[in-house]
C-alpha cells in the first residue's frame, strides 16, 4: 500500500496517520474497481460500474476525525487531558484513563468559540493549568493563566493572571 500512497501526497503536516489510512483505503477502493469508481463515491458519467458504498463510508468516517494538538497525562496517571481543535478555536476535554471514551469539557469560557490550551498537571493530579482567551477584555486575543480542579463536582476555572 506504500506505493499506492507515498508520503509526498500528503502535503498536510498535520494530517494524523489514521487520515492518511482512510485516504489510502479510499485509493485502494478506487483502484480495486478498475478505476471506474470516483472518489465521491458516484460513478463517473457514462460507467455501468456502480458506485462502491464503502467509500461513503469512508468519507462519512475521515468527517468525524478531529485534530488533537496537545495532551498531558495527570502525575499519577489517572487523569488525561487534551486539547482538540474546533471550528473558530479549541477546547480542553478532560477524563479518567480507566474510562476515556466519558471525557467532559473544561473551560473558562461560557461555550462560545475561543482558543484554550498550554495544558500543566500540579504535581497532586488535583488541579490543571491551562491558557484561555475566552475572557478576554475588549475583544483582545491575549491569553490568561487559569486553574481548575477537573475532579471536581464543579470545576469552575480561577484566573490566576489579569494581562494586557
Amino acid at each position: 500500500m506504500s506505493a499506492l500512497c507515498p508520503p509526498s501526497c500528503f502535503p498536510a503536516p498535520r494530517c494524523a496517520a489514521h487520515s492518511r489510512a482512510f485516504l489510502c483505503l479510499l485509493i485502494a477502493i478506487a483502484l480495486a474497481g478498475g478505476g471506474a469508481t470516483a472518489l465521491n463515491g458516484q460513478s463517473p458519467k457514462g460507467s455501468a460500474t456502480p458506485a462502491d458504498p464503502r467509500i461513503a463510508s469512508v468519507i462519512s468516517q475521515l468527517e468525524k476525525t478531529r485534530v488533537i494538538s496537545q495532551a498531558a497525562l495527570s502525575p499519577d496517571g489517572n487523569l488525561i487531558a487534551w486539547v482538540v481543535d474546533k471550528a473558530g478555536g479549541t477546547e480542553i476535554q478532560v477524563a479518567s484513563t480507566a474510562d476515556p471514551a466519558h471525557s467532559h469539557r473544561l473551560t473558562a469560557g461560557s461555550g462560545a468559540a475561543c482558543t484554550e490550551g498550554t495544558l500543566a498537571w500540579s504535581p497532586n493530579s488535583k488541579d490543571l493549568a491551562f491558557t484561555s482567551d475566552c475572557n478576554a477584555a475588549g475583544g483582545a486575543d491575549q491569553a490568561e493563566v487559569y486553574l481548575a480542579a477537573p475532579t471536581a463536582a464543579s470545576p469552575s476555572p480561577r484566573r490566576l493572571t489579569h494581562l494586557h
